[in-house]
């Protein structure tokens, strides 16, 4: 089959098409890339030591606040099965797994963080997704 050249008021409307389905695109990739967050997941045994633990909490408040952090965000707590010695599991959502880490690593929290290890036994693992 003969190739028949495009009229230029063809080839404008290709363009049009062609820039329409960039943007959808690139709209589309911001959307996916936007609901990536970062996460913490928190698994304690029980509290041990109460002032330890609210000093955790004093000095987690303007941390959290920092890094836009947010405390078991789904409208449907996490459920600990298959326990063992916890008897707590907390989720932080941040924007994003490059946030949650730099959260871990500032020396502001390295400081809280000797508080929450003071109060209780814990496991703090820090992973990326979409839980929402």
């Amino acid at each position: 089959m003969p190739l028949h050249p495009i009229k230029a008021s063809q080839r404008l409307d290709l363009d049009r098409c062609l820039v329409a389905d960039l943007a959808l695109r690139t709209a589309t990739n911001q959307r996916e890339s936007k609901s990536v967050k970062g996460y913490w997941l928190i698994i304690g045994t029980a509290i041990s030591d109460q002032e330890a633990q609210a000093e955790y909490g004093r000095l987690w408040k303007p941390i959290g606040e920092k890094y836009q952090a947010r405390s078991n965000p789904s409208k449907e707590p996490p459920l600990l099965m298959e326990a063992r010695d916890a008897q707590r599991l907390i989720v932080v959502e941040f924007p994003s797994l490059e946030i949650a880490k730099a959260c871990y690593s500032d020396p502001a929290y390295g400081e809280a963080m000797r508080f929450a290890l003071q109060a209780s036994k814990r496991v703090l693992v820090i992973f990326e997704g979409d839980l929402g």
